[in-house]
């Protein structure tokens, strides 16, 4: 049977529920008979699974509650990370789920000169 992306996100991560969008997805389009490579699909998912809600922010900039890209995210653990590598080893990382979001909301949230045009 179908399963609750949002389920699988919860129980497996976020490489297990990227994997099922993406399975699903060309499951529903090859049963139609209509190729899309890959790359396409994925473009869409990393999109959906591209941002993490901040659950402690450590020591970092970052705000409780708040919605960052994953990138920034792990640039901030990093900027962390190289304290502790310099000696201190009281600088808490940041804690944060990862977030799945629909397509629309996705788009909206994207910082990219295009989204911010339409």
């Amino acid at each position: 049977g179908f399963l609750n992306p949002a389920d699988v996100l919860h129980m497996s991560g976020i490489d297990a529920v990227y994997d099922y969008i993406i399975r699903e997805v060309q499951k529903v389009y090859r049963g139609e008979d209509v190729e899309i490579n890959d790359k396409h699909v994925e473009c869409i998912t990393r999109q959906m699974t591209r941002k993490v809600r901040v659950e402690d922010p450590g020591d970092t900039d970052l705000l409780v509650g708040t919605t960052v890209d994953i990138l920034e995210f792990r640039e901030e653990n990093e900027k962390i990370a190289a304290r502790r590598a310099a000696g201190d080893l009281t600088a808490r990382e940041a804690e944060g789920a990862p977030m799945l979001l629909g397509i629309t909301k996705a788009s909206l949230m994207t910082e990219s000169f295009l989204s911010a045009a339409s």
